[in-house]
């Protein structure tokens, strides 16, 4: 999952820092905040994406756009996720439907003017 995300994404233009667990991300991140976190719902061992998306939105931003891709259509999972913030992205994946996803929640979130770097999904 994570590397055919992974080139989907690169193939539709954006920048992005893969990882297979949250510490990682973050240490891949550093300090900057991606523009949106993408995370399938089921990982490696106990973690899944929404702690993933927690850990992150903890270390760098409350607000930060995300989206779980799941397989999942549980109504409280579902129910969870909105309460949070976080989009959900069904499998089967359809690249163009996350691309789209994703251009939403970008263009709704404000845009940081310090760096004027854009940053990674």
């Amino acid at each position: 999952m994570l590397d055919a995300t992974t080139c989907a994404l690169r193939a539709g233009g954006h920048m992005v820092v893969a990882a297979q667990t949250g510490a990682r991300l973050l240490e891949m991140l550093g300090s900057v905040p991606p523009d949106v976190v993408v995370s399938d719902y089921r990982l490696a061992g106990s973690e899944n994406g929404f702690d993933v998306i927690t850990q992150v939105r903890a270390a760098l931003g409350a607000a930060l756009p995300a989206i779980v891709v799941t397989g999942d259509t549980h109504p409280e999972l579902m129910r969870a996720m909105a309460e949070r913030g976080i989009c959900v992205a069904h499998k089967p994946l359809d690249a163009a439907a996350l691309q789209d996803a994703i251009a939403r929640l970008v263009s709704v979130r404000p845009i940081a003017s310090d760096t004027g770097q854009g940053n990674a999904p």
